[in-house]
C-alpha cells in the first residue's frame, strides 16, 4: 500500500531544500542488551522506545538493540516486553557522535504491577570515545561564568580564543548543527551564536573521523535546540556593565584626556611646557616618565621662522591651538551590554498538518566600548538564528537552519584581516603618532562584516539501524571596509582672534597634514584598509549510516563544494600631489572541492 504524502508537506520539503551548509555528526545513539534478570537469557522482541520521539527499536535474537540518529539531550527510554515489568530509564544523556549504553535486566511479572523507574547514571569513562572529546550540555553551560561560545571553549584545557593546542583559529573546524561555519576565503570560524539556543557543545582535540575534512587542530560542533512539539519555552538574558575605564585605574590615575596624563602633561605642566622637558624643572627621573617635548617657546620660534606668516603664533597661542587639536573627549561614558534571548515551540496554525513543524529562534547582541573612541567608539555585533524541524512521517524528517549576523569593528592599516578590539590592541596601535591616534577619529578604518548561512537536511530512517541524509547549504560573507566621513577643510572656526582653522584632526583626510606640533601629524599612515570582498560557498553532501551488527557502525558519504570568491581588498595611501600607492588585490576565483569517505566504528568489550 502506497503511503500518501500531502501536497503541503511536499511544498514544505521543496521550500526547505531550495533554501539551502556542510552537515556532520549532530546526533548520538543508544545501544545495549536486554536480558531476563533471573536466567540471563536474551529477550528477543522486546521494544525499546525513546519517549516523546518517533525513535525506537526491537531487540534481536541476541538481546541486542541499537537506535541511531538521536539528537543530543536528556531523554526517558521505555523498555517493554510481554510478561515482564516495563522499565523506564530517566535522564538518559545523549551526546554528539557518542554511544550511550543501556543494558537492562527485566523482571517477570505474574500480576499487574507498576513500571520500574530507573534514573540513568552518567558514565565516568566513555569506552566508545577514541579521541580527546569534551561535551558540554545546557545545564553545565548555565553554571559557567561565560556569555558566548568562545568563553565556553576558553575554559577547556588546551584552548584559548579558538586556538587549540597551539594552532590558530583557522586550523579549527567550527560547525553549528553540522554546518561548517567557516569563511571559505580565509578559514576564519563564525562562532557567534546565542547561548540560549545551544543544546550541546562538543569539542574534539585530535584523532578526527574520516567524515571531517579540512581540520587540523580541533573540531567544535555546536548543536542548537529544537522547538517543543507542545507548548512554548524561552529565555532572556541581559548583562549590563556601567561605564568604566578599560584599563586598571585608581582614583589617582589620570585618564588619557586629563591634562596631567602621560601623553599631555609635557604640554601643560608649567614647569616644563614652555622651555621643554629637557630644559625645565623636571629631574632626570621625571623626564624618563613622560614623552619628550621641546616646549612651546621652541614651537613658536619654529613657526615664526618657516616663511609662512599665516601660522605665526606666540607660545601661549600655540598651546591654545594644541588644546583645540586634542579636543576629542576620551572617557568611556557609555555602558557595555549583552542581550541573549531564545524562544521556540510549534509553528502556530500549521504545525500539525506539516509534520509537527516547530521552530526555535534566538538573538544575540553584544556592545563593548573600546579603550578609547576611534572610527567607532565601540565594538558591536548582532546575530540571529532560526531552526525549524518537521517529521514528514515516522521515518522521514526535515531540518532547516539559518544564521544571520553582522559586526561593526575597526580594521588595521597594514595587517590585512586584523580587526583590533581589545584594549591591548588599541593601546599598541598608537605607533609613531600617538597624539593623532588618541585624538583623531580615523586612525583605523571602519569595518562592517556580515555573514549568512542557510542549510537544509533531509533524513530518512530506513530502519532503527540504517539511515541516510542529504543536505544542501549556502554560506555568504560580505566585507565592507572604509574610512570615516571626509573632513570639512574650510577654515571657518575661529579659535583665536583672527585665527581660523578647520575640523582637524577630526574627519578623514588622506593627504599629509601637520598640526601645531609634529607629534599630531596625520594623513599618511591612517585609515588605509579597504575591503569590498564577497565570499560564497555552496555545498551538497550525502551520508549513509548503518549498524551492520552490534559492534560495527559503518558510515560513508560524498561531498561537493563550489566556492565563489570575489576578492577586492588592500590598502591605499594618498601622497601630497594626488598620487596613490598601495597593495590592491582584485580577482575572482571559483574553487571546487569534492570528497568521499568511508569509516567503520568498531565497539567491542570496551575497545573502540
Amino acid at each position: 500500500m502506497r503511503q500518501f504524502i500531502p501536497n503541503s508537506v511536499i511544498l514544505l520539503l521543496l521550500i526547505m531544500v531550495l533554501i539551502t551548509t556542510i552537515w556532520a555528526g549532530t546526533t548520538g545513539k543508544i545501544s545495549g542488551v536486554i536480558v531476563d534478570k533471573e536466567t540471563g537469557e536474551p529477550l528477543a522482541g522486546a521494544n525499546v522506545i525513546v519517549q516523546n520521539t518517533l525513535l525506537g527499536a526491537s531487540v534481536d535474537l541476541n538481546g541486542q538493540y541499537t537506535i541511531l540518529d538521536i539528537p543530543p539531550g536528556l531523554y526517558s527510554v521505555q523498555i517493554s516486553y510481554v510478561g515482564y515489568r516495563t522499565v523506564i530509564m530517566n535522564d538518559v544523556r545523549i551526546l554528539i557522535d557518542q554511544t550511550t549504553r543501556l543494558n537492562v535486566e527485566m523482571e517477570s511479572e505474574s500480576l499487574e504491577m507498576d513500571a520500574i523507574i530507573v534514573v540513568a547514571q552518567r558514565d565516568l569513562l566513555k569506552p566508545d570515545v577514541a579521541t580527546s572529546t569534551i561535551s558540554i550540555n545546557p545545564e553545565e553551560i548555565e553554571t559557567l561564568p561565560v556569555s558566548d561560545v568562545i568563553g565556553i571553549l576558553n575554559m577547556q584545557a588546551g584552548i584559548q580564543y579558538l586556538n587549540v593546542r597551539g594552532g590558530s583559529d583557522r586550523d579549527l573546524l567550527f560547525m553549528i548543527d553540522g554546518i561548517t561555519a567557516r569563511d571559505p576565503r580565509n578559514n576564519q570560524p563564525i562562532s557567534k551564536i546565542a547561548l540560549s539556543s545551544i543544546q550541546e557543545v562538543s569539542v574534539e582535540r585530535g584523532g578526527f573521523n574520516a567524515e571531517y575534512g579540512q581540520v587540523q587542530s580541533g573540531l567544535v560542533n555546536v548543536v542548537t535546540k529544537e522547538g517543543k512539539k507542545q507548548g512554548y519555552s524561552g529565555s532572556f538574558l541581559f548583562k549590563y556593565t556601567p561605564p568604566q575605564a578599560k584599563y586598571f585605574r585608581t582614583k589617582d590615575t589620570p585618564d588619557v584626556h586629563d591634562l596631567d596624563s602621560y601623553w599631555l602633561r609635557p604640554y601643560y605642566d608649567p614647569d616644563v611646557c614652555w622651555t621643554g622637558t629637557k630644559s625645565g624643572a623636571w629631574d632626570d627621573y621625571m623626564q624618563k616618565q613622560y614623552p619628550f617635548f621641546a616646549g612651546w617657546n621652541d614651537v613658536s620660534k619654529s613657526l615664526l621662522m618657516d616663511n609662512n606668516p599665516d601660522n605665526d603664533l606666540t607660545p601661549l597661542a600655540a598651546q591654545r591651538v594644541f588644546m583645540y587639536e586634542t579636543r576629542k573627549a576620551q572617557p568611556n561614558d557609555e555602558p557595555d551590554y549583552e542581550i541573549d534571548a531564545g524562544f521556540g515551540g510549534p509553528v502556530p496554525f500549521i504545525s500539525e498538518p506539516l509534520g509537527n513543524l516547530r521552530f526555535f529562534t534566538s538573538y544575540r547582541s553584544d556592545r563593548e566600548m573600546l579603550l578609547w573612541s576611534q572610527a567607532y567608539p565601540d565594538y558591536r555585533d548582532y546575530d540571529w538564528s532560526l531552526t525549524m524541524n518537521s517529521e514528514i512521517n515516522k521515518s522521514m524528517k526535515l531540518r532547516f537552519n539559518s544564521l544571520i549576523g553582522k559586526q561593526y569593528t575597526l580594521a588595521e592599516n597594514w595587517n590585512y584581516g586584523y580587526y583590533p578590539r581589545w584594549p591591548s590592541d588599541i593601546a599598541g596601535g598608537t605607533g609613531g603618532y600617538p597624539l593623532f591616534n588618541l585624538f583623531s577619529d580615523w586612525a583605523y578604518s571602519k569595518a562592517e562584516i556580515a555573514h549568512q548561512m542557510y542549510g537544509a537536511k533531509f533524513t530518512h530512517t530506513i530502519s532503527s539501524k540504517t539511515i541516510y541524509e542529504i543536505s544542501l547549504d549556502y554560506f555568504r560573507r560580505e566585507y565592507d571596509t572604509f574610512p570615516t566621513a571626509l573632513r570639512d577643510t574650510s577654515k571657518k572656526i575661529e579659535i583665536l582672534p583672527g585665527y581660523f582653522v578647520d575640523e582637524y584632526p577630526i574627519g578623514y583626510w588622506p593627504y599629509e597634514q601637520v598640526g601645531v606640533t609634529p607629534e599630531i601629524a596625520d594623513g599618511v599612515q591612517a585609515s588605509l584598509a579597504r575591503d569590498n570582498s564577497l565570499a560564497q560557498s555552496f555545498t551538497f553532501k550525502a551520508d549513509f549510516t548503518s549498524q551492520l551488527n552490534f559492534a560495527n557502525l559503518v558510515k560513508a558519504g560524498v561531498e561537493f563544494v563550489y566556492n565563489d570568491l570575489d576578492l577586492d581588498y588592500g590598502f591605499i595611501q594618498m601622497l601630497t600631489k594626488g598620487q596613490t600607492y598601495g597593495q590592491h588585490v582584485q580577482m575572482q576565483n571559483y574553487p571546487i572541492r569534492a570528497a568521499a569517505y568511508i569509516q567503520d566504528k568498531l565497539e567491542t568489550n570496551g575497545f573502540t
